[in-house]
């Protein structure tokens, strides 16, 4: 989620992985919006 993402945005790995699932989540949004 988004407050994990910058919880864990310390270590490359979580910061990684937190970003694909943002962009996933960001792609959902972008479709339920249209």
């Amino acid at each position: 989620g988004y407050i994990k993402f910058w919880m864990d945005a310390a270590t490359p790995k979580n910061a990684y992985q937190n970003n694909v699932e943002m962009k996933e989540c960001w792609q959902e949004l972008s479709r339920k919006s249209i």
